[in-house]
């Protein structure tokens, strides 16, 4: 069964899978995800002088982060060191010396850090067993005060193509930093329906138009209840937000922006009235 969500570093790609219509997938449960699950930024190295991380920093809202230095099967007199060169909160320079001390075992930095240099890592007075370097969180959510609203900062998946999913966005502003994509046996429903024709709980998302070969919906379903969907422009020329296959129904829903819209082999079902601007 494919996880609730992952976070391919290599192609920085999130994907959202699982959830029923009763039992639906949401924002709630990705920022558990978020904040619950620890990123590696560097695997299993050889320690050396000058070495640099496989993936950068990624603090979110935070701006910076305490890293975790996990050193085993390294030959120790506690006397060593890791010295950490890069950058604060702010942008500014910053360097740490970590104090190895106990063996091996996990060393957290005092300082946050924004990022860290390129070849900013230098392991002192040991060269033997593997470093590991993690940061507390996945970094790829950003959900700002106590307000329901949301940035993801990487592209995002809704289904892997095969997967039975549905995802829910209620009474929420979401802003994605990447492309969006449906896909197949996945559903995504912005807004709730209601008898009385008035939809409940409704949600703005902010969408960027998709690279080339990127669909905005590929074979999957979206949902509409009083939904708000701004398409913005990524300068690009003839780069469209694509809805190439799947099914659409909008009620009472407005889709605008300084984007184009670009449809191919979709089934619209729309309710009056639908505003396209």
């Amino acid at each position: 069964m494919a996880d609730d969500f992952a976070y391919n570093q290599a192609t920085g790609i999130l994907t959202c899978c699982n959830g029923t219509s009763e039992a639906p997938m949401d924002l709630t449960d990705l920022t558990v995800f978020e904040l619950s699950t620890p990123a590696t930024l560097l695997d299993d190295a050889t320690p050396a002088a000058n070495l640099e991380l496989t993936y950068q920093v990624r603090a979110a809202e935070q701006r910076a982060l305490t890293l975790s230095i996990v050193l085993a099967g390294c030959t120790l007199e506690n006397d060593e060191t890791v010295v950490l060169t890069g950058t604060n909160s702010e942008g500014g320079a910053q360097t740490e010396t970590v104090a190895i001390d106990s063996g091996n075992g996990t060393y957290t930095t005092a300082k946050t850090w924004r990022s860290l240099a390129l070849n900013g890592i230098d392991c002192v007075g040991f060269n033997d067993g593997t470093i590991t370097i993690t940061q507390p969180r996945q970094g790829v959510l950003a959900k700002y005060h106590d307000f329901r609203f949301y940035e993801i900062m990487v592209p995002v998946r809704f289904g892997d193509g095969s997967t039975s999913s549905y995802f829910v966005s209620a009474e929420e502003a979401v802003y994605f930093n990447g492309a969006v994509q449906i896909n197949a046996n996945a559903t995504v429903r912005l807004g709730t329906p209601s008898a009385n024709d008035r939809p409940s709980d409704i949600s703005s998302w902010h969408v960027p138009t998709g690279a080339s070969g990127t669909y905005f919906l590929n074979g999957g379903t979206l949902l509409g209840y009083g939904a708000n969907i701004f398409i913005a422009n990524t300068l690009a020329a003839g780069v469209y937000l694509n809805f190439y296959s799947g099914t659409v129904e909008l009620y009472r829903s407005n889709i605008d922006g300084d984007g184009s819209i670009k449809l191919l082999a979709c089934i619209f079902f729309l309710s009056e009235p639908l505003m396209w601007e």
